[in-house]
């Protein structure tokens, strides 16, 4: 789990469902990722920011 700043949490719209984001640089960086909770297992989806971010994620 990462520390609270980081703000992880679960995205909950497509193209993004079930995937989680965390924010770095003061939430200038979104970084866009799966893990699997059976495994030490992280794929990284995208590194965006806000601005960038494709309309229908959340």
């Amino acid at each position: 789990m990462l520390p609270k700043e980081y703000q992880d949490h679960i995205l909950r719209r497509s193209p993004y469902q079930n995937h989680r984001e965390y924010r770095l640089y003061d939430d200038d960086v979104l970084v866009i990722y799966v893990r699997k909770q059976t495994q030490l297992y992280l794929r990284f989806v995208e590194v965006t920011d806000h601005k960038n971010l494709h309309d229908d994620s959340n």
